[in-house]
């Protein structure tokens, strides 16, 4: 059969894309997908590691590949291959509705959509739980990493996403399960906890010049944190002891309190808790505890003279900071305006 079609060759002399003689150890074969990444390559070509990613060819490779001939010959045998491997390919794409392993599928800003970060992020995150969690034949890591992301983004019950991923409630979970914990063990540890950044890094690079003329001492060697307890709501618990505990008065509904520690910045230093949400975890309550439990090391993290920014809730905890050398910046409050007939 004579086609015509975009051909390209290599050999001992040139590569795919690099025109030197390659070296035996350092080359790589196309794989299916990325020879009809660029319309037809023969198969045993071969190229540079560094054009490949993921199996595919990248742009800038793919801009220096320059077709060698408009036509070319395919026999029998050459076809069924390729008609073979294209209905193999047919068949794994039928089985999953979102396909998060090929970034030529999902556009960057149906990332930002699906899971709330771009590709390059999600790459990034991809790498840290590739070596941890196992390629299944129903799921593969990355997309494991896209239903575990997908969850925290929008929420939808597992009996909804296994519709939508085509795969069952329990491989759901599992794939939930391995992600979260891969990321604990592997992501956390450096880029969160006070253990993943240095006292001089926060002073030096997340400080800003305003804050350190509000509340520092003018020596700019004061780290400045943040602290307030958030909240996360949650369903109520089939457990009357801990319903009671983490049922919240003050919003009138089950949740949980993590105590966030942030520089002025903005960059989150930590991450503490939860804590249940009864009167006795209020904000002051979850500070002593975090000195007195000596949590993430944060007596050795502090020093003298560094400055806490809190709200009214920490006051019960002034008397503590005190006594640790830490200074306290709480907002002052503004006395009651007088009633008068006018402003009734």
């Amino acid at each position: 059969l004579r086609k015509s079609l975009r051909y390209m060759f290599s050999s001992d002399v040139f590569t795919l894309v690099s025109s030197f003689r390659p070296r035996p150890k350092n080359m790589e074969e196309g794989s299916f997908a990325g020879r009809l990444h660029i319309e037809l390559q023969l198969s045993g070509c071969r190229c540079c590691p560094g054009h490949l990613t993921e199996d595919n060819f990248t742009e800038d490779a793919i801009s220096k590949i320059n077709c060698t001939n408009d036509n070319v010959i395919l026999n029998r045998s050459s076809i069924m291959d390729l008609l073979k491997k294209l209905r193999y390919t047919a068949l794994q794409n039928e089985q999953s509705r979102i396909d998060f392993d090929t970034d030529k599928v999902l556009s960057d800003s149906d990332f930002i959509n699906l899971t709330g970060i771009n590709k390059d992020n999600f790459n990034d995150l991809h790498s840290y739980i590739k070596n941890t969690v196992r390629n299944t034949p129903t799921r593969s890591t990355r997309t494991s990493l896209g239903i575990f992301l997908f969850k925290l983004k929008s929420g939808i019950s597992n009996k909804v996403l296994s519709t939508i991923f085509n795969i069952s409630r329990s491989s759901l979970r599992r794939a939930i399960s391995c992600v979260r914990q891969a990321l604990v063990k592997n992501f956390v540890p450096e880029n969160l906890g006070f253990k993943h950044i240095s006292h001089d890094d926060v002073v030096n690079l997340h400080t800003r010049p305003l804050a350190q003329t509000l509340f520092g001492d003018g020596t700019n060697t004061q780290a400045i944190l943040v602290l307030d307890g958030t909240y996360m709501y949650i369903q109520k618990s089939g457990n009357f002891h801990f319903q009671r505990r983490s049922y919240s008065l003050h919003k009138g509904r089950p949740l949980v309190k993590p105590m966030v520690v942030v520089t002025t910045t903005g960059y989150f230093v930590t991450v503490l808790g939860p804590y249940l949400a009864d009167c006795k975890n209020n904000d002051a309550a979850i500070l002593k505890h975090m000195f007195n439990t000596n949590v993430e090391d944060i007596k050795e993290w502090v020093q003298d003279d560094d400055i806490f920014v809190v709200d009214r809730g920490f006051r019960d905890s002034l008397e503590l900071l005190d006594d640790l050398g830490i200074k306290a910046q709480m907002p002052s409050l503004f006395n009651e305006r007088p009633k008068t007939d006018d402003n009734r």
